[in-house]
């Protein structure tokens, strides 16, 4: 077997271990099967690209409800202003007035947003 299935095959364990001690060498000590892939430098190596590769899957690609990463938002109109979501969560609605960009910060929803832009309309 690779490191890299090794590990994956004691993933579990291999979580459990890092998120108590934060140090790969101990994870290398504490969960045997990992001594087929040679060093704890191996483990900490291929561990660190494997964890951030399934938090990015787990972000961008494991959950339906969210928007897919790179994917073209719908248009959200709020009295007139233009309502765009960042990567982050957090709305914003633009409008031109008075031949210049203006913006509102909405916050991560928009309950109360009509509110806010409302105050800025007038």
């Amino acid at each position: 077997m690779t490191p890299v299935e090794i590990i994956l095959s004691n993933w579990d364990a291999v979580v459990n271990a890092y998120q108590e001690t934060k140090s790969w060498q101990m994870v290398y000590d504490r969960v045997p099967a990992l001594k087929e892939i040679g060093s704890s430098n191996t483990l900490k190596n291929q561990g660190t690209i494997i964890h951030e590769t399934m938090q990015w899957i787990h972000r961008y690609g494991g959950n339906q409800d969210k928007k897919e990463h790179g994917a073209k938002q719908k248009k959200l109109n709020i009295s007139g202003w233009s309502i765009q979501q960042d990567q982050k969560g957090y709305y914003r609605a633009f409008k031109k007035i008075g031949g210049k960009l203006r913006g509102v910060y909405l916050g991560r929803s928009l309950e109360g947003a009509e509110k806010k832009i409302e105050s800025i309309n007038v």
